[in-house]
Parts: C-alpha cells; structure tokens; sequence
C-alpha cells in the first residue's frame, strides 16, 4: 500500500507540475532531453496552418530522431523566454508576424513586427548561445522583390562548368503607371511582353500576391497592382516551378504548380477583350486564379 501511494504521489506531482496544456511539450522534452546529453532540442514558431503542413510532410517529429534532434513547439500563449531556455536551435517564420513594411528614404524598407515577435526578438537577444534560423537581420532580403533581383543579378558572374550561363529575370522598378516613358523603360531594361508585374514586398502584407500578366503597354493603365511593382520578363515554365532549398551541403527541392506559358495565357487574354490578366497566387489555398480586369 505504501509503494502504491507513494506511486500515486509522484503521478499527481507531475500533473500539478503542468498548469496549462500549452506546458505539455516541453515537459516531454525535458523527458526527452535527459535520455541523453548529446540531443539537441530544435523549438519552432509558426502560425497553425503552417505547422500544420510540415506535419504533412513530416517535419518536426513528436519523438527524438536517430541523429539526436528533439523538435519543440513554441508558443506565444506562455512566456516565451523559459522556452527558449529549453532548445539549443530556434525555426521560426517572422513573416507570419508582420505588422507592416514602411519606406526608409527612396527605396530602403524596414519591417514592422507585431509586439510578440519582438519580444521573442528581445528574449533571443538573453540567449546568444542560441542559433536562429534564419537571422532576423536577414528576413528583409526575401521581403522585397527589388532586393531579390539585385541579389540575382550576382549570378552573371558565377563561373560554373556548364557552357550554359545562368541570369536572373530581366526587371524594372516602377512608381507610377501613368509614367509617359514607362515603355522607353521597359525597352531599356530589356523587357519585352508578357510580363509578369509583382507588388515590390513580396510577403507579410496582404496584397504581397495580387499580380497581374500584361501583354502590351496599354495594359499599365489603370493597373490594381499595389505600388511600388517590380516588372519581370515572363519566362516560359511549363506551368510547373521548382524552388529549392539549400541547408549546409545538402539540397532540397519541392515542385510546385505555375503559370501556363506565353501562348496559353496570350489566348487567355484574346478571349478577355485584350485585358490583363490579374491573379493572387493564394486565393483559395495555393491554387492560382486567373481573373480578369
């Protein structure tokens, strides 16, 4: 009798010792963590719907894995700091937490966070021991679609042992579509039609993903693209994109449903009354809606 109540104590301890369903993970991975002094524990960030797609896939498993990795919820509903005491890595994806993108001079951006995400900035700050992926320094080069082409611009200059030479899309930053010279522009840029025009904040703010195809200059009037918008030569992919992901040595990639090529979408525009072709590559889901102006 006196081990079954002693038993029972220690299981009403560890119940009273979680006051909150949300304190549950990283109970089980203190449990975890003790098995072995050589795991490492991953937290990770995001909002539901998120996570709930690298479950899909099989990303950030309940138990350790083979090589030592404990993977941890984090949550925004409990103090943040005690949790990051717990992991040794943290994944997080601040674009989920932005509260806006405002202009710093002519063309510089700064990223405007919601409260709980600089504190969870703040807390990381506590904790230089503690990796971050990504840096937070570096978000702002995925935000803007200018930043990204400059970045892609580099990659003329790549010597690789392929004769084949590799470039970025051929683009323009526009501010005015009324612009009297945007076609003299466009012409300088190297530009020729269709061209796929974009908001030039490619993510966090809610028309990031309202874009439009445009087959001629005309097409500029009058256009509902968010302002700043980067125009890009529209190449030709067989509805079907590759993104890939590159972590140390290894090399991932995932394949994802485009945009018909030039011919389709050019008969797509015939049957509009020569309007442009508007989409939101997220409405319903990620299936891609074209819409007509």
């Amino acid at each position: 009798m006196e081990d079954g109540a002693s038993s029972n104590n220690n299981v009403d301890g560890a119940r009273n010792s979680i006051g909150k369903l949300e304190e549950l993970p990283m109970t089980i991975c203190d449990s975890d963590r003790k098995s072995s002094e050589d795991n490492v524990v991953v937290g990770y960030i995001m909002k539901p719907s998120r996570e709930k797609d690298f479950a899909k896939r099989g990303a950030f498993p309940s138990n350790p894995t083979q090589n030592g990795l404990i993977f941890m919820p984090l949550t925004f509903d409990l103090p943040i700091l005690p949790q990051l005491k717990k992991v040794d890595i943290v994944i997080h994806k601040a674009t989920d937490e932005i509260s806006s993108i405002e202009r710093s001079g002519c063309s510089s951006k700064i990223i405007i966070y919601t409260d709980r995400m600089l504190e969870l900035q703040r807390c990381l700050g506590e904790l230089p021991n503690c990796c971050v992926i990504d840096p937070f320094d570096n978000i702002l080069s995925v935000v803007d679609r200018l930043r990204i082409q400059e970045i892609l611009q580099g990659l003329a200059d790549m010597k690789t042992e392929s004769q084949h030479k590799i470039r970025g899309a051929y683009f323009l930053k526009v501010d005015n579509f009324e612009d009297l010279k945007l076609e003299q522009k466009l012409h300088e840029a190297k530009l020729s039609f269709p061209c796929i025009v974009k908001p030039q904040v490619a993510c966090g703010v809610a028309d990031a993903h309202s874009m439009a195809i445009v087959f001629r200059a005309d097409d500029f009037l009058g256009l509902s693209v968010p302002l700043p918008a980067i125009v890009q030569e529209y190449v030709d992919h067989s509805s079907t994109l590759y993104k890939f992901y590159v972590l140390g040595e290894k090399v991932f990639y995932a394949i994802k449903n485009s945009t018909p090529n030039a011919d389709i979408l050019r008969n797509s525009y015939e049957k509009s009354g020569l309007k442009p072709l508007l989409f939101d590559r997220f409405r319903r889901g990620h299936e891609i809606m074209l819409l007509w102006m």
